[in-house]
C-alpha cells in the first residue's frame, strides 16, 4: 500500500522559542525578532509553538474579539513571503461565533492561510476543556510533494488521530506544543513511537525556556519513520531545529513491511 512518495527533500526548520507574556503585543514583539532571523530560503518549511499569541493566559484569550488573530498573523504572513517559506504559525487562540479554538494556521510563501486545525484533544489539567471547543476534523496539506498532516500537543497522546493521517498517507506530521518537562520522557517516546506506528515523520517543535512560574519547555525533536531521534533540543533553553529530511526513510520502513496494509480506519 505504499503510496507516492517525495522525490525532493524538505528543508524543516522548528523554532524552540519562549513567548510567554502576558501581552499579545509582546509576544508578537518575540516571534517576529525569531522569524526575522532564520535566513531567506533557508527552509521550505517553518514551525513554531504552541499558543504564540497568549500562552496560557486565559484572562488575555476572554477579551479576544472575532477576527483579531488577523493583525497577529498579518506580518508573519509578510515574513512567509520574505523568506519564500511556508510558516506553521504554531498556535493561537482565536474567537469564532463566540467560541474559542486552539488553532493552528499553514501560511504559503504567498501569504495565503493553506488550512487551519483546531486541536482536537483538550487536556483538562491546564485548563482547556473550561475554555476551548475541540477541534472535529484533521487538516493536511502538501508542499514540495510532502504530505503534512497537522497536530497540537496533546493529542500526541491519541493514535487514532496518527492513523487517520497515515492512512490518509501523510510523510510528516507537525505538532507544535508547549509541553512541560515534567512529563519530558512521555513527550520523547510518544514522538518516535508515532513516527513508528505511522511510518512517517514526526517534527514536535515545544516552546522554549522557562514561563516564569516554575515550567520549564524544550525537547523539540524529529522522529525518524524508523523511531530514531534525527534532531533533538535541549531541556529548559530556546534553540532551532534545521535539518533535512528525504523520503529515503519512509521508502526503507515500508519496503521491509507497510503497516498500513489492511488496517482500518480508527474513528476519531
Amino acid at each position: 500500500m505504499m503510496k507516492h512518495l517525495p522525490t525532493e527533500p524538505l528543508q524543516v526548520l522548528g523554532l524552540q522559542i519562549g513567548c510567554f507574556a502576558p501581552s499579545i503585543r509582546d509576544n508578537l514583539t518575540c516571534v517576529l525578532k525569531k522569524l526575522e532571523q532564520v535566513p531567506p530560503r533557508q527552509a521550505d518549511l517553518i514551525v513554531l509553538p504552541e499558543l504564540i499569541n497568549t500562552y496560557y493566559h486565559y484572562e488575555i484569550m476572554t477579551e479576544l474579539s472575532e477576527g483579531e488573530e488577523e493583525r497577529f498573523l498579518d506580518p508573519i504572513r509578510q515574513i512567509a513571503a520574505e523568506k519564500t517559506a511556508y510558516i506553521l504559525a504554531g498556535s493561537l487562540a482565536v474567537r469564532q461565533a463566540g467560541k474559542l479554538y486552539n488553532r493552528s494556521f499553514l501560511l504559503s510563501p504567498q501569504g495565503e492561510t493553506v488550512t487551519t486545525y483546531d486541536k482536537m484533544h483538550l487536556i483538562a489539567l491546564l485548563g482547556e476543556t473550561d475554555h476551548f471547543t475541540p477541534g472535529r476534523q484533521t487538516a493536511t496539506a502538501e508542499i514540495k510533494g510532502w504530505k503534512l498532516g497537522i497536530a497540537i500537543c496533546f493529542d500526541l497522546r491519541f493514535a487514532e488521530l496518527f492513523l487517520n493521517y497515515a492512512l490518509d498517507g501523510c510523510h510528516l506530521v507537525v505538532l507544535p506544543a508547549c509541553w512541560p518537562h515534567e512529563r519530558a520522557n512521555h513527550w520523547r517516546s510518544l514522538h518516535l513511537a508515532r513516527a513508528q506506528e505511522c511510518q512517517a515523520f514526526f517534527l514536535g517543535v515545544n516552546a522554549g525556556g522557562f514561563n516564569g512560574k516554575g515550567k520549564t519547555y524544550g525537547g523539540s525533536i524529529l522522529a525518524t519513520p524508523d523511531s530514531v531521534p534525527q534532531v533533538e533540543l535541549p531541556w529548559g533553553s530556546e534553540g532551532t531545529i534545521a535539518t533535512t529530511i528525504t523520503s529515503a526513510g519512509i521508502a526503507r520502513q515500508k519496503q521491509l513491511y507497510d503497516l498500513m496494509v489492511g488496517r482500518k480506519r480508527p474513528p476519531l
